[in-house]
């Protein structure tokens, strides 16, 4: 649902390149800063010793390098660890309660993590070796075979490994595998795991496609980016969200093995509520899906199964959530578009823009963005999580 460095920036020697010179000339500083805007569900308050430590009343975090969101929870790496705040109903927080904080908590006996990514009320941490674990709400299946619809609230394997990515949707979770290769598993009512059927797995499956670089999970539906620039999708496409030039599901109830989406010359992609969006090599980006808050950000809220041009330039990151999209742009700004809802478009009119805008916040020097269900975040320069 969310976004995580590893989802918006091409996996492999092009991920690191560009990771390499971007950090390097931004995070100049001490350490990077995640910072979340306006209306978060789950506002992250300071301790005592935090205050003491920064004026501004900012949570301290040491260099996170990826960061996801969830329906109402956030996540964050740190030195190999993952803190994780907000709502905890499903154990989502990992942390070994079903205690909601306001404050980062520890998620328990992840000491290697390399990424973390947030789905409706589940997490999961790609280790260094190349393994898995999840936590929060298993229904049905999207974490462990055992306890279906259950919840964990301390992270546990999953069956499979050699994975350099992972992205997490509503109710399912996808794998990219070092062979270019993705593996799926979870609810599949809509085809979402991409296997040619729509059969529920709580065990990983091959989806259909190969020469993947990219993957990205949205609500009930997911997406790859392949290794030549093109974009193949799958699952739930009832707002034309797989983009396959068709609006509706048909008798199917979904689309269940990936199809070809009209588009070239993409660089990153990410997948929303019921909105795709990719990011193209000049900088522009390319929406299609739902559209009914103008999420697709082309001046218009008429739903598109074929990607529309944004009104938009200079983009080196995306990320879709629920009914809003947010860019982050070459200068360190970000620009949202979309449904205003909690606030998260960073904007004090909460009504909806069909055309991006900046964000009324004062937040500047951004290297990486995160849109979730309600509400969104900024990685900045400068070393804090407020």
């Amino acid at each position: 649902m969310g976004l995580t460095l590893s989802q918006v920036l091409l996996v492999g020697d092009e991920m690191h390149v560009y990771l390499k010179n971007r950090l390097n000339k931004i995070l100049q500083t001490i350490c990077s800063i995640l910072v979340c805007l306006p209306l978060l569900t789950f506002n992250v308050q300071p301790t005592q010793a935090e205050v003491a430590n920064n004026a501004n009343n900012q949570i301290g975090v040491a260099i996170p390098s990826v960061l996801d969101v969830g329906f109402n929870f956030s996540c964050v790496l740190e030195s190999g660890r993952v803190k994780c705040w907000g709502a905890n109903d499903r154990g989502q927080l990992g942390n070994g309660s079903r205690v909601a904080t306001l404050s980062p908590v520890y998620v328990s006996g992840i000491t290697d993590a390399v990424s973390v990514v947030a789905g409706y009320n589940h997490a999961c941490a790609l280790l260094s070796d190349g393994k898995v674990k999840c936590w929060g709400h298993n229904g049905p299946g999207k974490i462990s075979s055992n306890n279906w619809y259950g919840n964990f609230s301390s992270p546990v394997f999953v069956d499979v490994s050699n994975v350099v990515a992972i992205s997490a949707g509503a109710e399912h979770t996808c794998a990219l595998l070092s062979d270019g290769t993705v593996k799926c598993w979870g609810y599949n009512g809509q085809g979402q795991l991409g296997n040619g059927t729509f059969n529920n797995s709580a065990t990983p499956v091959l989806a259909g496609v190969s020469n993947v670089v990219a993957i990205s999970s949205g609500y009930y539906y997911s997406c790859a980016l392949l290794s030549d620039g093109t974009v193949k999708c799958w699952g739930d496409n009832w707002a034309g969200q797989v983009g396959n030039g068709l609006i509706g599901n048909g008798n199917l109830g979904g689309i269940p093995s990936p199809v070809l989406v009209g588009i070239s010359s993409v660089v990153a992609i990410s997948a929303g509520n019921q909105q795709t969006c990719a990011l193209l090599s000049d900088g522009k980006v390319k929406c299609w899906g739902h559209n009914g808050q103008g999420q697709l950000g082309n001046g218009t809220s008429n739903n598109s199964a074929t990607p529309v041009l944004v009104d938009i330039s200079n983009v080196v990151a995306i990320s879709a959530g629920a009914g809003h999209t947010c860019a982050l742009l070459s200068d360190g700004m970000v620009k949202c578009w979309g449904s205003n809802y909690y606030g998260k478009l960073g904007s004090n009119n909460h009504g909806w823009s069909i055309y991006p805008f900046p964000l009324s916040t004062d937040i500047s020097n951004v290297v990486a963005i995160a849109a979730g269900e309600q509400h969104t975040c900024a990685l900045l320069s400068d070393g804090f999580l407020s």
